[in-house]
């Protein structure tokens, strides 16, 4: 099922290409773990994200707009949502392209924190192995 989600995704990307710089990326993300349920959505152009629901048993996580409306280049093909073990905080992280004057690349991680079913914060992070989180 979720190849058929991924394919479907995939597929409704290529009508961009004909105007875009060549990179292919997803446009939608839905998923659900756990309690977890995640919906992200790119502008039609993919260079910021529309929509962004993050919900826990159904109930809905209240976001400020500056929890997204700083992010440019969003990957969702990469998006991850991490768990602190025994707990009800969850990081979800939105790999970005930023690009310089030259044209140079660098990817960040977007982290949005989640606790107690409230939102903590959202930040730019230092990319760095997860040590002391379990992906789930």
């Amino acid at each position: 099922m979720k190849y058929i989600l991924a394919l479907a995704l995939l597929i409704g990307s290529f009508p961009a290409l004909s105007s875009s710089d060549g990179y292919v990326g997803w446009s939608e993300l839905s998923f659900r773990t756990g309690p977890w349920a995640i919906h992200i959505a790119t502008s039609s152009d993919g260079s910021r994200i529309s929509e962004l629901h993050i919900s826990s048993n159904g109930v809905a996580v209240t976001l400020p707009s500056s929890a997204t409306e700083s992010l440019r280049k969003p990957l969702l093909n990469e998006v991850k949502l991490l768990s602190v073990c025994c707990s009800d905080e969850v990081r979800l992280e939105i790999p970005v392209l930023q690009f310089d004057e030259s044209g140079h690349s660098t990817r960040r991680v977007w982290e949005i924190r989640v606790a107690g079913g409230k939102f903590e914060g959202a930040a730019y992070r230092q990319p760095q192995s997860q040590d002391s989180t379990n992906e789930t």
